[in-house]
């Protein structure tokens, strides 16, 4: 990916401080473990975010197949009834 391991290690470092990841030595990095609730809270996040985006993108791309919007719009509509 042509990263140094410098940014790489600070960044792990960051996850780490905050509980995401969990450093075990002469094992390696793997993921914190996370509560049903907070995966609900970061789905959540993730669905607001790509709403915004995709907002943002309509709102600045005129020329848009309304098909395809109206798609895409079904697609999130599912995703938000999933939960």
């Amino acid at each position: 990916m042509n990263v140094s391991r410098v940014p790489v290690r600070e960044a792990l470092r960051v996850l780490e401080s905050q509980g995401i990841v969990i450093n075990e030595p002469f094992k390696g990095i793997r993921m914190a473990p996370v509560s049903e609730a907070r995966l609900d809270e970061l789905i959540e996040v993730r669905v607001l975010l790509e709403l915004h985006a995709i907002r943002r993108f309509i709102s600045q791309e005129k020329h848009l197949d309304t098909q395809c919007i109206t798609e895409l719009t079904e697609c999130i509509n599912q995703v938000r009834k999933r939960r």
